[in-house]
C-alpha cells in the first residue's frame, strides 16, 4: 500500500460509515491478513487434482453486493463489498483470485474478510493487479464463500475509464472481481495489453446502491438499469451481466425512447450543446436493438444508456455504452459519420460480449468482430445507399492484413489490432456470410447466441458450431483469414 494515501483514512472511515452493508446472518467471517508479493509471483495451483468430483447440476451465478459513497467534490468513493461466490467447477478450489483493475496508488484496500481466511496476497502494480485468497479447506463442488472488503478509490483527474473531468465522473471497472475458472486451464487472468481490452468476466449478478454526498443539484447518474431511488440512494438490481459500471454528471441532458415489442427503455446522456447529435445516436440505438432482435435474439437487458464521455474512443458494457464527445461534435446530420456506424457498433456488445462472453486478451475477434459486422447488417437495413461507403470508410480504404485470430498481446500497435481483430475480422465474417447465404448465416448468429447466452465461448467452439449449423465446411475461409 502507499503511504501517501494515509492522509484520505478519515475521510474513508466517515464515507464507509455511511454505506456499510446490511450484513445477514451468515458464518463469522475471519479478518484476513495482508502478505505482499512481488509483481508477477506465480500463482498458486487452483485446483486438488487427487480427487475426483463432478460439477453441479444447476450454475450458480456469482452475486455482487456493492454499497457506495460517492463523494463528488473530492472525486473520492468509498465501498462496502460482498461477494458470495459458488463452485460451478468440478475441482475443489484452494484459493479464490481477485481481479483489481484499478491502479494500485489509487485504491486502498482497508480490509478483506472470508470464511475459511488465511493470509492473502497482493499483486498489484500501476495498472492494476489481483489478490489471492488462498482457502484453509478447498472449497469443494457446489460450496459457497463469502467475501466481504472495504475499499476506498482516490478518483483520478483524466479522461479514461475511471476518470473525472470538470463535466463527468466515469466509473468502468471500479471494484474486485473473481475471474471465471476453466477447469482445464484455470483462473483466467490476463495481464494489461497495450491495445484493446485484456479482462475476462463472467456472468454474474449485481445489487448496487449509491449514495452521494457534495454532490450538484442537477446531478444525474447514468447506469445500466433503471434506478430505485430509496433513502437517499440509487438502487440498482443488474442479473446475468459482465459488470456494473455507470457515471456522475451534474451537466448531463437525457432523452429516452421505447425500443421494440418490450418497448425497451433507451436512454442517452449527452451535453446540452451536443443536442441534435444525440437525438440521432438514440434513433439510431433504437433501430439498431430492433434489428438486432430479430437476427441475433431477444436483447438480454431491460433498459440501454448511451453516454456520451470526456475520454477517446468508445466502451461497451451491460445495458450501457460509452461514446467520445468527438463523435458526437462531428456529427454532419447524415449516417455517413462515426456517432452513427459506432453507435450500431456498440449495441452490437450487448449481443457479443455481454450476453456471449469471450476471453478479449486472446481472442478479442470474438466480440469485436462480430460488432463490427453488425454495422453492416444495420447499414444494409437502415441505410443501403450508403453500403459502398461503409466498405470504403470502414474497411477498403485501410487495407486490412493480419490475422482475425490474432491476440492483443501479440500486434505492435492500435492500427495492426483493429485492422485484423476489427476489419480482417468483418470481411472473415462476410466470406462465410457468401459462402453459405443469407438464412444459414442467420440461422448460425441465433443458434450462437442461444448455446452461449450467459457463458464464455471461445474460436473453436465458434467454428464448431458454425459448420453444425450452416452444414458447410468453412476450412478454406479459416486458412484464409486465420493463422
Amino acid at each position: 500500500m502507499n503511504s501517501g494515501r494515509v492522509a484520505a483514512a478519515s475521510l474513508l472511515v466517515l464515507l464507509l460509515a455511511a454505506c456499510n452493508l446490511p450484513y445477514t446472518s451468515t458464518p463469522l467471517l475471519q479478518e484476513a491478513t495482508l502478505v505482499t508479493s512481488q509483481p508477477g509471483t506465480a500463482t498458486s495451483p487452483a485446483a486438488t487434482p487427487t480427487l475426483a468430483f463432478t460439477a453441479p447440476d444447476v450454475f450458480t451465478p456469482t452475486q455482487y453486493r456493492l454499497v457506495a459513497t460517492l463523494d463528488f467534490a473530492a472525486h473520492y468513493l468509498a465501498v462496502s463489498q460482498r461477494i458470495t461466490y459458488t463452485n460451478n467447477s468440478a475441482h475443489a478450489l484452494e484459493l479464490i483470485p481477485l481481479v483489481v483493475p484499478i491502479a494500485d496508488e489509487l485504491v486502498t484496500i482497508s480490509s478483506i474478510r472470508y470464511d475459511r481466511g488465511l493470509e492473502w496476497n497482493s499483486h498489484m502494480e500501476d495498472s492494476g493487479g489481483s489478490i489471492e485468497l488462498p482457502l484453509a479447506r478447498p472449497l469443494l463442488p457446489g460450496e459457497q464463500l463469502q467475501v466481504e472488503l472495504e475499499f476506498a478509490i482516490a478518483v483520478p483527474e483524466r479522461p479514461t475509464l475511471l476518470g473525472w473531468s470538470a463535466r463527468q465522473m466515469t466509473l468502468i471497472d471500479w471494484y474486485p472481481f473473481i475471474p471465471p475458472y476453466d477447469g482445464e486451464s484455470g483462473w483466467l487472468i490476463n495481464e494489461p495489453t497495450q491495445q484493446g481490452e485484456y479482462l475476462v468476466y463472467e456472468s454474474a449478478d449485481f445489487d448496487v446502491s449509491i449514495y452521494t454526498v457534495n454532490a450538484p443539484s442537477l446531478l444525474q447518474i447514468a447506469a445500466p438499469w433503471p434506478a430505485r431511488q430509496a433513502d437517499g440512494a440509487y438502487h440498482y438490481l443488474l442479473p446475468s451481466a459482465r459488470r456494473f459500471v455507470w457515471a456522475a454528471s451534474g451537466h448531463y441532458q437525457s432523452e429516452t425512447l421505447p425500443a421494440g415489442e418490450q418497448r425497451i427503455p433507451v436512454t442517452i446522456y449527452y451535453f446540452e450543446e451536443e443536442r441534435a447529435a444525440a437525438q440521432a445516436a438514440l434513433r439510431t440505438a433504437v433501430a439498431s436493438l430492433e434489428l438486432y432482435e430479430s437476427l441475433f435474439g431477444r436483447y438480454p437487458y431491460e433498459s440501454l444508456a448511451i453516454v456520451e464521455c470526456i475520454f477517446p474512443d468508445g466502451m461497451e458494457s451491460d445495458g450501457i455504452f460509452f461514446l467520445d464527445m468527438w463523435y458526437f461534435r462531428r456529427y454532419d446530420g447524415t449516417a455517413r459519420n462515426l456517432l452513427t456506424m459506432l453507435t450500431a457498433h456498440e449495441v452490437a456488445h450487448s449481443w457479443w460480449f455481454g450476453a456471449v462472453g469471450n476471453d478479449a486478451g486472446n481472442e478479442p475477434w470474438l466480440d469485436e468482430a462480430m460488432a463490427t459486422y453488425a454495422e453492416l447488417l444495420y447499414y444494409e437495413q437502415a441505410h443501403p445507399f450508403d453500403l459502398d461507403w461503409w466498405w470504403e470508410f470502414r474497411i477498403n480504404q485501410w487495407q486490412p492484413g493480419g490475422a482475425v485470430d490474432s491476440t492483443a498481446y501479440e500486434l505492435p500497435g492500435f492500427r495492426p489490432y483493429v485492422d485484423a481483430v476489427y476489419l480482417r475480422g468483418a470481411q472473415f465474417l462476410h466470406a462465410v456470410r457468401q459462402q453459405v447465404g443469407d438464412q444459414a448465416f442467420y440461422t448460425f448468429l441465433k443458434d450462437y447466441y442461444a448455446a452461449y447466452d450467459q457463458q464464455i465461448a471461445n474460436g473453436a467452439s465458434f467454428i464448431s458450431l458454425l459448420e453444425q449449423s450452416t452444414g458447410q465446411d468453412v476450412s478454406a475461409i479459416i486458412a484464409e483469414y486465420f493463422e
